[in-house]
């Protein structure tokens, strides 16, 4: 937790305005970024520089530049993230996003990536999507089972490894409706900051 004098200097105003765009099943915000000046300073750069706040996470504000196709991922909390960055850049998965660069310092990190948008509602294989996402589920909590984990589909392939990274990992999984993305032009399904800690 940021202690008071980690607040110093930070800009109420920021803090709303960033506060717009949280989602309203979020259980919280990255405090980090928006309540200590050394966040807000990395906020505003980014600002200055072009990149627009499109999305607030429990633990990151998510900025793009949908016209380039990029994104930047400003995170705190972000171990997991980081160990999801190294399977997603070693998988090389059409299911996970395509990283171009990933740096953290071991309590912030920035992740440049490509733009994906939200899955909408209306998207007709949600079926297929809850079956892949209930085996990542199974495998992650450890419950018996067989069939699936030996399946070629890409989809199911990264399903399994998400959820085997949770177990091994000792990771909540989290695969809602804001961490299954789609890749514009392509259509494929993207999943996305797929780990937490436990009890966050």
């Amino acid at each position: 937790m940021v202690g008071h004098e980690d607040c110093i200097g930070a800009d109420p105003s920021m803090r709303q305005r960033f506060l717009g765009l949280r989602r309203p099943e979020s259980r919280r915000y990255p405090e980090r970024l928006l309540d200590d000046s050394r966040g807000n300073a990395i906020l505003a750069l980014l600002e200055a520089a072009g990149w627009e706040a499109i999305a607030l996470g429990d633990d990151a504000v998510v900025f793009a530049d949908a016209d380039r196709g990029q994104a930047l991922r400003l995170a705190q909390n972000a171990g997991p993230y980081s160990q999801f960055v190294a399977l997603a850049v070693e998988a090389r998965s059409p299911h996970f996003p395509k990283f171009h660069h990933h740096e953290w310092d071991g309590q912030l990190a920035l992740s440049w990536v490509e733009y994906l948008e939200l899955l909408p509602i209306s998207y007709p294989n949600w079926a297929d999507i809850d079956h892949v996402a209930a085996l990542a589920h199974r495998l992650a909590d450890g419950r018996p089972g067989k069939g699936m984990e030996t399946d070629t589909h890409a989809l199911q392939v990264a399903a399994i490894a998400l959820g085997c990274g949770a177990r091994d990992g000792y990771y909540a999984l989290d695969l809602g409706v804001d961490n299954i993305l789609l890749r514009p032009g392509t259509g494929e399904i993207v999943f996305n900051d797929p780990w937490c800690p436990w009890g966050e």
